[in-house]
């Protein structure tokens, strides 16, 4: 119950809905992050994060690898830049087939 209690006490402490587990609004994940923080701080398995969240045990080692997490968002970053080249390539040598 070590967790639950934690967990009451950060959504008191952050006043905080029955949302927090689920929302997608940044203010809000960031909270959630940080509780996911504090519990592994205070030694639980992510196992046991993951049970008390409902998110996956994956998801929670995401949010506990600073590393992982930059790697992802670089990745993310150079695949839309990639598309972006792309869409801007081919509408360049549509107009030059126009012209």
């Amino acid at each position: 119950m070590k967790g639950h209690s934690m967990l009451k006490a950060f959504m008191a402490e952050h006043s905080l809905g029955y949302n927090f587990l689920t929302s997608r609004d940044a203010r809000i994940v960031a909270l959630r992050v940080e509780f996911i923080r504090k519990v592994r701080a205070a030694n639980l398995s992510k196992a046991e994060i993951a049970r008390l969240t409902g998110l996956n045990t994956t998801t929670i080692g995401y949010w506990l690898n600073e590393d992982v997490r930059q790697e992802k968002i670089r990745r993310r970053r150079v695949r839309f830049q990639r598309a972006a080249l792309r869409q801007c390539w081919e509408e360049c040598a549509q107009a030059m087939e126009a012209a």
